[in-house]
C-alpha cells in the first residue's frame, strides 16, 4: 500500500512539473508575441518628435540631419544649404492624424527676409513611416498661404496664389505720437516720426503681424489683418480709393540706438519674441501678442553678467529658448553661465539647459 502512495505522488509530481513547465512556454511564447507586436507596432508621439527635430534641425540650418530623417527613397546624396536671407524662424503642429501605419502631420510656418523685408505663412503637408523598424519622414509638400512685404512705403499682403496685392498699412495708420515708457516719465508723449518701414513678420494663421520703423531709433508694432474685410477685396473688381485691412495697431516698444533683426511668434501665437542689436549687443524682448504687455527678459542682469550677447533659439511648449554668449568669444571659458537657458513664459523663471 506504502508503495502505491509514493507512485501515486511521484506521477502528480510529474503532472505538476509538466504543467508549469508548459505554462511557462505559453507564458514566454505570449511574452514574445507581445514584444514583437510592439517592435511593429506605430506610435505617433514617436513621429511628433520626427516632426519636431526635423523643424529643429531647419531652424538651425542643420541640413545634413534633416536628410537622415527622410526615407531612403526622397533622400538626397548633396543637400545644400540655404543661402538665400529668407530663414525659417516658427513652426507650429496644429493637426496630426495616425492613419494605419502611416502618421499625417500639418505644420504652420513662418518665414521672413530681414534684407528685403518680406514675410510669409507657410503650411506644410508631412507623412511619417516606419523604415526597416525606423521612424522616417516619407512625404513633404509645402503650401503657401500668405506673404507681406514692402512697397513704396507701405506694407502690402498676397493671399495664397493671388496675384492682387492688398494695403495692409500706409503712414497714415501709424500713431503720430506715443507714450514715453521710461521710468518716472509715462504721461510725456514722444513725436514718432520714423519714416522707414524694415522689419515684417507674420503670425501662423496669417491673422497678425509685427513691423518694425527704423532710423537711428526703432518703433515696434504689431496689428491684426481684417479677414472679413479682405474677402470683400477679394471679390472687388475696382475701388477708387484703397482702405488699408490692418487694424487694431498696438505699440510694442520705441528703442534709440537700436535694430530689429527679426520676430517670431509662439506656437499658439500668444507671444512674440523680437530679436534686437542695442548698442552693438544682441538682446531679446519678448511681447504678450494680444495686449502688447512686455514680459521681461533680464538674463544678464540676474546672471550679473556684462557685455554678454542674449539670441533667441526658439519657442517650445511654454517656454523661450535663449543663448547667452560673452560679446568677445574670448572670455567664453570665464564663466559656467554661458550656454543655452530656458525662460518659462507663465512663471518668468531661468533654467540653465
Amino acid at each position: 500500500m506504502k508503495k502505491v502512495i509514493i507512485f501515486f505522488l511521484l506521477i502528480c509530481n510529474i503532472m505538476i512539473i509538466s504543467c508549469t513547465s508548459s505554462s511557462k512556454e505559453k507564458y514566454d511564447d505570449v511574452k514574445e508575441t507581445v514584444e514583437k507586436e510592439k517592435l511593429h507596432d506605430f506610435q505617433l508621439k514617436i513621429a511628433e518628435n520626427i516632426v519636431n527635430n526635423y523643424f529643429l534641425f531647419l531652424l538651425n540650418e542643420n541640413y545634413d540631419k534633416v536628410n537622415e530623417l527622410y526615407t531612403t527613397d526622397i533622400k538626397v546624396d548633396d543637400i545644400g544649404k540655404n543661402d538665400s536671407d529668407l530663414k525659417l524662424r516658427g513652426y507650429s503642429i496644429y493637426e496630426m492624424n495616425e492613419v494605419g501605419k502611416t502618421a499625417e502631420f500639418q505644420v504652420k510656418v513662418s518665414y521672413n527676409d530681414t534684407s528685403n523685408s518680406l514675410a510669409m505663412a507657410n503650411e506644410f503637408k508631412i507623412k511619417v513611416i516606419k523604415e526597416e523598424g525606423l521612424y522616417r519622414i516619407s512625404e513633404v509638400n509645402e503650401i503657401p498661404h500668405r506673404e507681406i512685404f514692402l512697397e513704396n512705403n507701405t506694407i502690402r499682403l498676397r493671399d495664397e496664389n493671388s496675384v492682387k496685392s492688398y494695403l495692409v498699412i500706409d503712414d497714415s495708420g501709424i500713431p503720430k505720437y506715443i507714450s514715453h515708457d521710461e521710468k518716472g516719465k509715462k504721461y510725456d508723449k514722444k513725436e514718432n516720426n520714423i519714416k522707414n518701414y524694415k522689419s515684417l513678420n507674420i503670425n501662423y494663421n496669417g491673422d497678425k503681424i509685427c513691423f518694425s520703423k527704423e532710423d537711428e531709433n526703432c518703433y515696434l508694432a504689431m496689428l491684426d489683418i481684417n479677414e472679413v474685410m479682405l474677402i470683400e477685396k477679394e471679390k472687388e473688381e475696382f475701388s477708387a480709393k484703397e482702405l488699408p485691412i490692418g487694424e487694431n495697431i498696438v505699440t510694442l516698444d520705441y528703442t534709440k540706438d537700436a535694430n530689429v533683426r527679426f520676430s517670431v511668434f509662439s506656437e499658439d501665437n500668444r507671444f512674440i519674441a523680437v530679436q534686437f542689436i542695442d548698442k552693438g549687443l544682441k538682446r531679446v524682448k519678448i511681447f504678450n501678442s494680444s495686449n502688447g504687455e512686455e514680459i521681461p527678459v533680464e538674463l544678464e542682469e540676474k546672471l550679473n553678467l556684462k557685455e554678454v550677447d542674449i539670441s533667441f533659439k526658439s519657442f517650445h511648449k511654454g517656454m523661450v529658448n535663449l543663448e547667452v554668449l560673452p560679446a568677445d568669444m574670448k572670455n567664453l571659458n570665464k564663466s559656467n553661465l554661458f550656454g543655452l537657458w530656458k525662460l518659462e513664459l507663465e512663471t518668468s523663471k531661468f533654467h540653465k539647459i
